[in-house]
């Protein structure tokens, strides 16, 4: 999955840096980037991506400064060779051969059905999943407010919900503050988006 839409430059470094679903950054289209603004909306995918609202997200430093380079079809910024739209279950083997070739173990990224896991633990995960649960745990155990990580990652449990940051005025929200700051915590990446 290299090209328009790869490496670490693009859709798998979307999922590093903004803890979105797969669903959600497949479908990515460009009038849901504000660079200057330096804002993402994550929008619910076809089939309602889990009952998620949509929501405003500050966007990672290091993806304000690839998108640029990155190229469009019809607007959508992942699109497949012959330019129509991905879907979400066409990254999963990708994600195996990648996570396999990288050496990491297979428990880190997957678990085979059969095997028991920890209480509410998924019986058979996906592969790209184990970025956003990298994101999710990464600001967790950064200090970063649960409740400020479940609006990031659009997890309805979470006490800050659209009531607080309403969509196009975001910004003056009194949780925004600690949401941008969530956002610059995830560390950049060695790489295609340069390590700081």
């Amino acid at each position: 999955m290299r090209g328009r839409w790869g490496g670490w430059n693009g859709w798998d470094g979307t999922l590093r840096y903004q803890g979105l679903r797969v669903s959600q950054v497949l479908h990515l289209h460009e009038r849901d980037v504000d660079p200057a603004r330096g804002v993402i909306v994550a929008r619910v995918g076809n089939a309602g991506a889990k009952g998620a609202p949509t929501r405003v997200l500050p966007l990672h430093a290091a993806l304000v400064e690839e998108m640029p380079n990155w190229e469009r079809e019809r607007g959508y910024f992942f699109t497949r060779p012959d330019g129509s739209r991905w879907r979400g279950d066409a990254v999963v083997e990708p994600f195996r051969r990648a996570w396999s070739k990288a050496g990491v173990p297979v428990d880190r990224w997957d678990r085979p059905e059969g095997i028991e896991g920890l209480p509410g633990e998924r019986a058979h995960g996906r592969p790209s999943h184990a970025l956003r649960a990298c994101f999710i745990n990464g600001l967790i155990g950064g200090g970063i407010a649960q409740a400020i990580v479940d609006y990031l990652v659009g997890h309805s449990k979470g006490a800050v919900t659209d009531a607080y940051l309403v969509q196009g005025r975001v910004e003056q929200s009194p949780y925004w503050g600690e949401v941008c700051k969530a956002i610059r915590a995830v560390p950049r990446v060695g790489g295609g988006l340069a390590g700081a």
